[in-house]
């Protein structure tokens, strides 16, 4: 199939429907999903309820080997996944403020399937001020969300979002000693999110130095089969299945040596004799 004889597919699929409409290939989707499950190499994926906005196509996702688990945009959103009974592991990507949907979260039986994410102790004072009011309000699950913004020269160049205050090994353990101090609440996990950073360009104007820190965190381990390929040389790669705990990427061609090469001349050739004067 081609990019051109899918959209033909889809046309001719949906001519008796007017605008707007929404088409989704399930052969194309499968075929992804058991990707990223081969390049997981047996790590379940949790799948985004924000870039997967439909549950029917989540509820097939999650039915398939390699993926376990949402991660749900909003409170609201994950009440509703909850109860519409659509996993029974469903984390808040993010911290919530939303007293009314906390005071929900207390007392429903189905969302014992939800965690919600916390960074810093005001956090979880709102958290019991919202379920205070709860008849018999159940433990709260919470996660840390810590900040894995690329830190260098001692601290003199961040690289990343500062999404979170949780920003070293003290930080999140002195946050998970107080929540483990509030009978309300049960810390259900730790959240390191490499995302943070891999949206940032690597060469931004005016910043070399910045730009350069950047550069150093990008680090691709490739697999080079014949070892033709030196230190120095630019390459250009491409994606594999999982050859090693590390390695997921295969040399495709050379793009530039890293060394000069320097021509071998025949001494007995013309241009290589010289007249003495």
């Amino acid at each position: 199939m081609t990019p051109a004889s899918d959209l033909r597919r889809y046309n001719t699929a949906t001519a008796h429907l007017e605008p707007p409409f929404a088409v989704l290939d399930l052969a194309a989707m499968r075929a992804n999903a058991e990707s990223m499950a081969r390049r997981a190499a047996g790590k379940p994926i949790r799948v985004a309820s924000k870039s997967v906005r439909c549950r029917g196509v989540i509820s097939r996702v999650l039915a398939m080997d390699g993926f376990r688990g949402i991660m749900a945009y909003t409170l609201p959103e994950a009440l509703w996944l909850a109860g519409s009974r659509s996993s029974d592991d469903i984390l808040v990507a993010y911290p919530t403020a939303d007293s009314g949907a906390l005071g929900r979260l207390a007392g429903d039986a189905a969302a014992a399937a939800i965690t919600v994410m916390v960074d810093c102790p005001e956090h979880l004072d709102l958290i019991e001020k919202a379920i205070a009011g709860t008849a018999e309000p159940r433990p709260i699950r919470v996660c840390i969300d810590i900040d894995t913004s690329y830190i260098a020269l001692g601290g003199r160049i961040r690289v990343g979002a500062r999404r979170s205050p949780v920003r070293t090994p003290a930080d999140a353990a002195a946050l998970a000693r107080d929540i483990a101090g509030r009978p309300g609440l049960r810390l259900a996990g730790l959240m390191a999110y490499e995302g943070q950073i891999a949206g940032v360009g690597d060469n931004p104007a005016g910043r070399p130095l910045y730009g350069r820190a950047i550069r150093r965190t990008h680090k691709f381990k490739a697999h080079d089969p014949a070892n033709r390929y030196h230190v120095g040389d630019r390459v250009e790669i491409r994606e594999s299945r999982p050859l090693s705990r590390e390695k997921r990427w295969v040399v495709s061609k050379l793009v530039k040596s890293g060394h000069e090469e320097i021509p071998i001349v025949d001494p007995t050739a013309p241009e290589a004799r010289t007249t003495a004067s």
